[in-house]
């Protein structure tokens, strides 16, 4: 079997392998196989699914297993523990945010997108966590000027 060298030729070979997982890539692989070509809309649909098919392979691998602060070509994430179920959730960074409370957003699916290996080294997340003023570890608002500064709240503090 030769490998897909084009957009074309990689979108059909995915579409000939995940056609039984969506109904959508199914009818789009129908449209081909009458037309000989896809749509530039349908091309950039395939694609798109390509790209978060890896993703999603990529955090399938190594799932995020800790709450603390992430960051992926996504852009910069919060992982916390819902008290509810126990199970982490992500909330995106919103940069522009004009109060505390906007900082965050909850992202559906965005855990899901993450890797364990996407988590902020200390320092990294101190010198955002003195940005925003929340903890670098845990993403608890933070309160003392001191700890602001620091980036990090005293209990992680001691843990790092």
């Amino acid at each position: 079997m030769t490998t897909p060298t084009t957009e074309i030729d990689i979108a059909i070979a995915h579409l000939e392998a995940n056609a039984e997982r969506s109904s959508f890539l199914a009818s789009v692989l129908a449209y081909f196989r009458k037309n000989g070509t896809l749509t530039e809309r349908q091309l950039s649909a395939v694609l798109n699914d390509i790209a978060r098919s890896k993703r999603k392979e990529a955090s399938n691998a190594n799932p995020v297993t800790e709450v603390g602060m992430y960051r992926n070509a996504d852009g910069v994430f919060r992982v916390k523990k819902s008290r509810e179920s126990g199970n982490l959730y992500a909330m995106r960074f919103i940069p522009e945010a004009t109060t505390k409370r906007d900082r965050f957003a909850y992202e559906r699916g965005g855990i899901y997108r993450l890797s364990a290996s996407d988590r902020m080294t200390v320092e990294q997340a101190q010198e955002l966590g003195a940005l925003i003023g929340a903890c670098c570890v845990c993403g608890a608002d933070l309160t003392d000027e001191k700890s602001i500064r620091a980036g990090i709240g005293p209990v992680c503090a001691k843990r790092v």
